[in-house]
């Protein structure tokens, strides 16, 4: 939870929910499942705007695969310019399997899915209408520190969307 704004000052008023849960489950030999869930939801607080910087914009490696970071949200009717969104919500899930075991070296296959929504778009908010894309990468665990490579293909492009999209990370999340 994040709060800004009320008794503490400043410009910006909010109120940020945010969640995220991942589990990892055995398929079968050396076959791993991982299933991650994420959600949010964020509203202005009292005596403030809520600015676009704080809304949800999602894609990417920590959300959906090939979409690039910020292409899945809400867009301005009139400029057509992406401005985020007060909903969103996304479902990864992947099989995550050995190539060079004694390197550390692993497969990944995935489909994800999920979008955001904004309560004053035109869209608004449908939980059926989720964004999706599936893809393959390679997973390293590098003397230098983890490495990933990941490619997604999407399944709902809209406008100005990217039929495809890669990701690259080295080292971890903090």
């Amino acid at each position: 939870m994040e709060y800004a704004g009320g008794f503490l000052g400043g410009d910006a008023s909010f109120v940020k929910f945010r969640g995220e849960v991942g589990y990892y489950h055995p398929i079968w030999r050396f076959f791993v499942g991982h299933l991650k869930l994420g959600a949010g939801y964020v509203f202005d607080g009292p005596g403030g705007d809520l600015p676009v910087y704080e809304r949800f914009f999602l894609g990417g490696l920590d959300s959906i695969r090939g979409y690039k970071y910020g292409d899945v949200s809400p867009r301005d009717p009139e400029t057509d310019e992406r401005i985020g969104g007060e909903y969103m919500g996304f479902v990864q899930s992947e099989v995550i399997f050995p190539i060079l075991k004694e390197m550390g070296l692993n497969g990944v296959v995935f489909l994800d899915m999920g979008n955001v929504w904004g309560k004053d778009t035109d869209e608004g908010f449908d939980i059926t209408d989720l964004r999706k894309s599936a893809g393959a990468g390679i997973r390293w665990l590098s003397p230098m520190g983890p490495l990933r490579v990941e490619w997604g293909y999407n399944f709902d492009r809209h406008p100005g969307d990217d039929k495809s999209n890669w990701e690259f990370r080295m080292g971890g999340n903090f």
